[in-house]
């Protein structure tokens, strides 16, 4: 069964996050002297090509996990997604590891970067669905630790649901971004930042326990291997009868 807590914890966790580093782009959208409708809709507009672009990725990731899941590694897959997080973690909030990207990566963000900042310059609606979506492809450590835990669920559709569901619970503060600014104190803002390593390590831990086959209810199910042997359950209650078996 589909567990709704870690997509939602980590979006709305996430969205304070976002406060501070993705709300220069929510505060730069010119909606300002739009009439009170079509500042919301373009708002909206903007939050759902977000979300977009979230399941886009979480379809990616998703057939990935499929795939591992259909080789025999569906156990690993939650072992090493969680231990994943945790690495990214410590090169994020430390100082020990700094990795630098890869030529095609900068040129594929400066691409998207230069496409962002033409769409922000037009005043059409639905250039404001454009901007979220691009917006959604930018580096962001919170948006990949979402991926990796969504790479976990070992199939699609999962994975597609864990995406949406993280993407539509940061709509409450990303929709609310240009209150929350005025609001919400720079100590306010410092501590919600200090507190995300701590909440993103506990989901990777989570995530990790889950692989570990302890047969814990909800936190650490059994994985059952599938097998093509039977076993015969049932004797026979003539001699001329038929055993009735079913699959191990």
């Amino acid at each position: 069964m589909f567990d709704l807590t870690a997509p939602l914890l980590l979006g709305l966790l996430g969205s304070l996050h976002c406060v501070g580093m993705c709300g220069p782009i929510a505060l730069a959208l010119p909606v300002n002297h739009f009439e009170p409708i079509k500042k919301h809709l373009a708002i909206l507009l903007y939050n759902f090509g977000r979300t977009i672009s979230y399941v886009l990725l979480g379809g990616i990731v998703g057939n990935i996990g499929e795939l591992l899941v259909m080789s025999g590694f569906q156990r690993w897959l939650s072992i090493v997604a969680g231990a994943a997080i945790l690495v990214g973690l410590i090169i994020k909030y430390t100082a020990f590891v700094r990795i630098k990207p890869f030529g095609p990566f900068v040129s594929f963000i400066n691409y998207i970067k230069s496409k962002l900042s033409h769409s922000l310059r037009q005043k059409s609606t639905v250039f404001f669905a454009i901007t979220g979506f691009l917006n959604g492809l930018l580096p962001c450590g919170l948006v990949y630790m979402a991926l990796t835990a969504a790479t976990a669920q070992g199939n699609v559709n999962e994975a597609i649901w864990f995406m949406f569901i993280f993407g539509m619970s940061t709509w409450p503060i990303m929709a609310s971004m240009p209150y929350l600014i005025n609001v919400a104190s720079t100590k306010f803002r410092s501590g919600i930042n200090q507190a995300m390593p701590y909440v993103l390590g506990l989901m990777a831990i989570l995530i990790l326990v889950r692989g570990l086959n302890l047969g814990i209810p909800y936190l650490s199910p059994k994985f059952i291997a599938e097998t093509k042997e039977v076993n015969c359950c049932h004797k026979p209650k003539t001699a001329a009868s038929d055993y009735h078996c079913k699959p191990k």
